[in-house]
């Protein structure tokens, strides 16, 4: 049987059948790769708070008939600021859906695995402004897809091109607004 032993970032996770959890990773050296977590939605699950969205954990996964299957893991960074900033929580989110999109299922990607990790320590903590780090890591997603162009300026045009490229469509990072939301303008 198959073993893959990695640092990897948790890009998502869901409920699967009745306990389980099946959690979808982003490998440094194997790319994207769904692995199931039995007895995952317990409330006395060992590595439950280890596989919450956007940690980065050392794993260890073995391979089954039809998934990986999880044998270890050890929270290697918590990006813990990240997940007290609704703004930056959201813009993680968005940066997960565009490196979900981009890749291919055990396809290795460091370009791409070192952007996401690059903007996520950005975000957690607080290296400059949300739309900065959210340019920065759009541009530097396009260099490592090879789709770079220098007259490429705002989030408009990049969302135009990962669209035509992956085929799938990019949403808007969904910030709260706080003068409308406190005020109501």
């Amino acid at each position: 049987m198959r073993v893959l032993q990695d640092e990897g970032i948790i890009l998502h996770n869901k409920s699967f059948f009745e306990k389980d959890r099946l959690v979808e990773v982003f490998l440094k050296s194997y790319g994207k790769v769904r692995f199931l977590y039995s007895r995952g939605s317990q409330m006395k699950s060992s590595y439950a708070g280890l596989l919450r969205e956007f940690n980065c954990v050392s794993l260890n996964l073995q391979k089954g008939k039809s998934f990986y299957y999880l044998k270890s893991c050890q929270l290697s960074d918590g990006f813990s600021n990240l997940h007290s900033q609704y703004n930056a929580l959201m813009l993680a989110y968005y940066f997960s859906d565009i490196v979900r999109s981009i890749s291919v299922d055990e396809q290795p990607n460091i370009a791409l695995y070192d952007c996401l990790k690059k903007g996520l320590i950005q975000l957690s903590q607080n290296q400059g402004s949300l739309q900065s780090i959210q340019q920065f890591f759009e541009k530097n997603i396009l260099i490592s897809e090879g789709l770079y162009d220098d007259t490429i300026t705002d989030s408009l045009v990049f969302k135009q091109i990962l669209m035509r490229y992956t085929g799938k469509p990019i949403n808007d990072p969904q910030f709260i607004k706080w003068v409308r939301f406190i005020f109501g303008i």
